[in-house]
């Protein structure tokens, strides 16, 4: 997938420290969530799509870059 971020578009393979909008929250451990805008509107914890292995191997089921797109 192709990913547009400010000044350039760049090809992510993965969700896990390849997607610019994967985070970590809390801690002491901290938590792996999405930063999205989409989740801007949305309760606190609906950023917390992500887990592994999905995330290792591709994109969590609810991320809001792969909806539209044909698996």
């Amino acid at each position: 997938m192709k990913v547009k971020i400010p000044e350039r578009t760049v090809e992510i393979t993965r969700c896990y420290h390849e997607c610019p909008f994967f985070g970590l929250e809390g801690g002491p451990g901290p938590m792996m969530c999405c930063q999205h805008p989409y989740f801007d509107d949305k309760d606190p914890y609906a950023g917390c799509i992500i887990s592994h292995p999905e995330c290792d191997e591709g994109f969590p089921k609810k991320c809001p870059l792969m909806k539209g797109k044909k698996k």
